[in-house]
């Protein structure tokens, strides 16, 4: 039988008494929990004027999180395409 592949989905969840600071606390602590446990990638989005995430620019928190891990393959799971050119994310996520 073989293992299933395991990835997550992370908003960078801010929960009620929350600060953006905790919320991604929370981001690179999950990160470096999953990774060498048979996680294979962690994700992450791009949110803006949502109170509830605090991951507005997912190219800064990749960088973070890639700095932390060492097996986990990370990368965008959301970006709002309309608001750049096609040049600079084909240059920030290619």
């Amino acid at each position: 039988m073989t293992r299933p592949i395991l990835s997550i989905l992370d908003p960078s969840p801010m929960f009620e008494g929350q600060t953006a600071g905790d919320a991604f606390a929370n981001t690179l602590a999950l990160a470096e929990a999953l990774d060498g446990r048979g996680w294979r990638a962690m994700w992450v989005q791009e949110h803006h004027n949502a109170r509830s995430f605090a991951s507005a620019a997912p190219e800064i928190l990749i960088a973070a999180l890639t700095q932390r891990t060492k097996a986990l393959k990370i990368g965008s799971g959301g970006v709002m395409l309309p608001n750049y050119s096609p040049l600079k994310v084909a240059e920030q996520f290619c």
